[in-house]
């Protein structure tokens, strides 16, 4: 009985080492924001009492040439992991609006245009497309404000000259109107 349990200690100890805890954010890009251009929002998490912190940056990710704008999430002092590219050569602060209730709003841009809604919880995240009706001939490009139930765009109608129009768009059913 005494040489079962010496032998079953060596093999904890000798085999430990192979018992270390995996790194949960080894298959994520890690980056350093200290000197990115950067929109930060902090939510604290219902489940877990902990602050979330959440960066919109403007990054060059690996095997990537140009810069583009990233969703991270920090999870150290200076380390923020890569959760999703938004959009390619777009102006921060003109595209990408956090809410108060756990959502970021961005407008996409190239091959991945339209309005998404990120709904936020700890590294993980829901991304949708939303389909709101804009009226005919209306281009946007930027997102002014975002309350709980509305975001407001600024664009142009086609044919008016280049006047700057806003329309409030309604998250629940849609239909955006001047």
């Amino acid at each position: 009985m005494v040489k079962k349990i010496i032998v079953i200690f060596l093999e904890i100890i000798l085999c430990g080492c192979s018992f270390k805890e995996k790194d949960i954010y080894e298959n994520y890009e890690h980056y350093n924001i200290n000197s990115f251009d950067l929109l930060y929002k902090e939510y604290t998490n219902d489940e877990t009492g902990k602050i979330d912190t959440y960066v919109v940056a403007d990054i060059v990710p690996k095997n990537q040439t140009d810069s583009v704008l990233g969703l991270l999430y920090k999870i150290s002092k200076d380390d923020y992991i890569l959760l999703d590219i938004l959009s390619n050569g777009s102006i921060i602060d003109k595209t990408v609006v956090f809410s108060t209730n756990r959502k970021l709003y961005t407008l996409g841009s190239n091959n991945v245009s339209g309005v998404y809604e990120y709904k936020l919880n700890g590294i993980n995240f829901e991304k949708n497309k939303l389909n709101l009706l804009f009226p005919d001939n209306y281009f946007y490009y930027s997102i002014e404000l975002v309350d709980d139930s509305n975001l407001r765009f600024s664009g142009i109608i086609l044919g008016n000259n280049g006047t700057t129009v806003v329309v409030s768009c309604s998250i629940e059913n849609n239909i955006c109107e001047f």
